[in-house]
């Protein structure tokens, strides 16, 4: 997916360069094409475990972080309610 990305953005720039300029700097792309290319291969040389992407385990995470968050507001609005109905009998 990130080589077909960096590739069909590298063909829209050169097609407006040609269309607007007339120029030819194809040369000048493909070497910016190939550095791109190779940083791709060397940060991503390895695929990801699957089922466990890096995407995937911070949404897990965040939605955990986030139960729990829920869980701590409910527990502290039940002692409120407790403490006010406490009042209230008096």
């Amino acid at each position: 997916g990130k080589i077909a990305r960096l590739l069909a953005g590298k063909i829209a720039i050169a097609a407006k360069i040609d269309y607007f300029t007339k120029e030819d700097k194809s040369a000048i792309l493909v070497q910016d094409l190939k550095k791109h290319l190779e940083e791709i291969k060397q940060k991503f040389a390895s695929p990801p475990k699957k089922g466990m992407t890096k995407k995937k385990y911070s949404s897990q995470k965040d939605a955990q972080d986030q139960h729990k968050q829920q869980r701590r507001l409910k527990k502290k609005f039940k002692k409120k309610a407790s403490k006010n109905s406490e009042k209230g009998a008096e």
